[in-house]
């Protein structure tokens, strides 16, 4: 059985050129663990456990080095423990919600509030109201193309 892995094609071909003066692959061999080093890495942050794991699921299927936090107090401390390159974050959550989660890094890290996507059930003008700055806000339900382009475009930021 052959399994596939969809990975950022830049970084893979950095790894496959490196050792090369001539511009011609040297090492074609590269590990899972190298491949993730160079993959963004994303905190996925909802108490609705199968819709993490769909979030997980999918993000991880686009090369994406996928973390998950069951509600906003876990989200705090993976966040302020590590280096993100962007957040998926719900906003009703048990223990800290998503406006706790968003206050707690404007105080913290606040670059980390435009590598942000809300998904919430919210009316979009009442999130946009209340937090500012964010990547962007996606109402449930969403299409996962969506999803996976925005998380795309924050890990950019």
């Amino acid at each position: 059985m052959v399994a596939t892995i969809s990975v950022p094609i830049l970084p893979m071909l950095a790894m496959v050129m490196r050792g090369s003066s001539k511009g011609v692959a040297a090492d074609f061999s590269c590990t899972m663990r190298e491949m993730a080093a160079h993959a963004p890495r994303v905190l996925v942050a909802d108490d609705e456990e199968p819709i993490r794991r769909l979030l997980l699921h999918a993000l991880r299927r686009q090369g994406f080095d996928m973390c998950e936090a069951r509600d906003g107090q876990e989200a705090i401390e993976q966040l302020d423990a590590g280096s993100f390159d962007a957040l998926v974050l719900d906003l009703m959550m048990p223990r800290v919600d998503g406006f706790g989660v968003v206050n707690h890094l404007i105080e913290t890290n606040p670059a980390m509030v435009e590598k942000t996507v809300v998904i919430t059930a919210f009316p979009r003008t009442a999130v946009n109201e209340r937090l500012h700055h964010l990547c962007c806000v996606l109402s449930k339900p969403f299409e996962m193309a969506e999803l996976i382009a925005k998380v795309d475009e924050c890990t950019k930021r």
